[in-house]
């Protein structure tokens, strides 16, 4: 591919997002994060450059690496999600390991 290309891929995130969990998981990802109302940008991991359509939930990468590196803020999110699962109800996140499936599990300690 000639060095002059610009690589491409979008993602239709579900109108049930939530933007501020989304901003966050952004920031666990690596990338740096305005919110500017209707769009949240995003830049710098593997030198790409994002933004996300709050109003269309549809997410642009630019220059990242693909399908890689949505599955890297969507590992995120789901984080994100999961934790604020666990505060509302009054959990502990103790920390974070990978199952035998390769998929991320949260440690939980329950309060009683």
């Amino acid at each position: 591919m000639p060095c002059d290309s610009v690589i491409t891929s979008t993602v239709k995130w579900a109108k049930e997002t939530d933007p501020a969990l989304l901003l966050e998981a952004l920031r666990q990802a690596g990338y740096q994060v305005i919110d500017r109302g209707e769009y949240i940008q995003f830049a710098g991991r593997s030198a790409s450059a994002g933004v996300y359509n709050k109003t269309s939930h549809t997410m642009t990468i630019k220059n990242g690496e693909g399908e890689g590196e949505e599955a890297a803020i969507k590992v995120q999110y789901s984080k994100q999600v999961v934790t604020a699962s666990a505060k509302r109800y009054g959990w502990k996140i103790e920390g974070w390991k990978t199952n035998a499936a390769g998929n991320p599990e949260a440690i939980v300690k329950r309060r009683l």
